[in-house]
């Protein structure tokens, strides 16, 4: 392994430097040339963004062409016979690339949830029966609905936090990050796949030079499906699967939940809250809202950049807490799964204390607006006239 980072080293920085310079010019050239797509009507739509300014959803071409091109890079280094003969790898690129075909589908039609659903759950049955899925169980049964639903929560989880200027982004290339870090640190090293995400982390990283604040494009569902769809794979290749289960009467392996929780804590944190909140509402949780994560940190108190780099932080606490369970995790199983929750639990009490304190405002407000209105409908009063005592004709009193 040793050999392999020094004598790759720099062939890789390069790889990395190269795609974002490329990202940056297809970005670029494709912001001047589209200004339509997934700009939408927002009186035809439950599409809701935190800026109520429209601007094109082109970040996700950028993913795919950057993601079909380190295809190739990767063929021509693990060899074609190997890769294409690998039902992983392939999966994996159909996968990812439905998925795009799903989003920019929306993007241009808006096509209805539960088609989008479905597809979905497609992608991640090509993922799961060409050998990429969750193996936390003795039972086929449990790995086949868990990995089911990680790669549909997190297609939707990703395509959720695309709220605000950067979030997705950076969200994005902190658990790309943290996935090449635990595939050096594990010494589970596949160039194909580390080519793969090589590619994709450099258009991450060139179509933020557009999407940080004040935005000029978004990545929309083209690029939150494709992306969603990426970090699904990936995960279950470098992330859940650390350890495989021992016997067959191990029915459940619970520690290895705690390095996805931890890599993914935004996205899983805002897409349990928000759901939470929708559902006790009495509303979908499917439903666009300015009820994310990112807008109780601005209506908090933060700015827009601010929550930007709030979420860089945490994202970079998170690849280093990562990186540090993993090389734990095996001699103290336990300890590193409790303080994995742990963190977990701080953090989305956190969000939590947050809601509440913005929710506490807004009815402190509401009660002075209330106020102050049944003090402007209430009838001016009317000056009382003085009796004279000389008007008095009662006779009798006298």
């Amino acid at each position: 392994m040793t050999e392999l980072l020094s004598s790759q080293y720099y062939i890789y920085i390069l790889m990395l430097l190269a795609a974002s310079a490329f990202a940056i010019f297809i970005n670029r050239w494709l912001l001047n040339r589209s200004v339509s797509l997934g700009v939408r009507d927002l009186n035809t739509t439950d599409l809701v963004r935190w800026t109520s300014q429209t601007k094109p959803a082109v970040g996700g071409i950028s993913f795919f062409i950057l993601f079909v091109m380190s295809f190739v890079a990767a063929c021509f280094v693990g060899g074609q016979d190997a890769l294409f003969s690998n039902p992983a790898f392939l999966g994996f690129f159909t996968s990812v690339s439905l998925a795009f075909l799903i989003g920019l589908a929306d993007d241009v039609k808006n096509i209805n949830p539960m088609v989008k659903f479905l597809g979905q759950l497609f992608c991640a049955n090509i993922l799961y029966f060409s050998g990429i899925f969750i193996e936390i169980s003795s039972l086929t049964e449990i790995n086949y609905v868990m990995s089911l639903l990680w790669v549909v929560g997190v297609m939707n989880s990703i395509n959720m936090l695309d709220n605000m200027d950067g979030i997705s982004g950076i969200t994005s290339i902190a658990i790309i990050v943290a996935s090449i870090a635990v595939m050096f640190v594990s010494g589970s090293f596949s160039a194909p796949y580390l080519i793969l995400m090589l590619g994709v982390l450099g258009a991450i990283i060139g179509f933020m030079k557009f999407n940080w604040n004040p935005a000029k494009v978004y990545m929309g569902d083209t690029g939150s499906q494709f992306v969603g769809a990426f970090l699904a794979g990936i995960s279950m290749l470098f992330l859940w699967n650390v350890y495989q289960v021992p016997n067959e009467s191990q029915m459940m392996r619970w520690s290895q939940f705690a390095l996805p929780l931890v890599v993914f804590v935004l996205p899983i944190i805002d897409s349990v809250t928000v759901s939470i909140r929708r559902i006790s509402r009495g509303q979908s949780p499917f439903v666009g809202g300015r009820d994310h994560t990112t807008h109780n940190l601005a209506v908090w108190g933060l700015k827009d950049k601010q929550v930007a780099q709030t979420f860089a932080l945490i994202s970079t606490v998170s690849i280093l807490f990562g990186v540090w369970i993993f090389n734990y995790i095996t001699e103290y199983a336990i300890f590193c799964s409790v303080l994995a929750f742990l963190y977990f639990t701080i953090l989305f009490c956190s969000i939590q204390l947050i809601y509440n304190i913005n929710n506490k405002r807004n009815l402190a407000k509401e009660a002075v607006k209330v106020k102050d209105n049944k003090i402007k409908k209430m009838p001016a009063l009317q000056p009382v006239r003085s009796i004279s005592r000389t008007r008095i004709k009662d006779k009798t009193l006298l």
